[in-house]
């Protein structure tokens, strides 16, 4: 899983603090590109 990061790593990335559970929810409706989920963690692309 190298070219992804998770929910929290996305917060940070994208500035938003931690509105961790936010991007989960992002997530859960499809609204960001190449998501995956393992077990229970999002794993989404670096790019995105």
């Amino acid at each position: 899983m190298f070219g992804h990061i998770s929910a929290l790593e996305a917060t940070v990335k994208w500035g938003i603090g931690i509105l961790e559970r936010w991007v989960q929810k992002l997530c859960e409706e499809g609204r960001i590109l190449g998501v995956a989920k393992f077990s229970r963690m999002w794993l989404i692309p670096k790019d995105a």
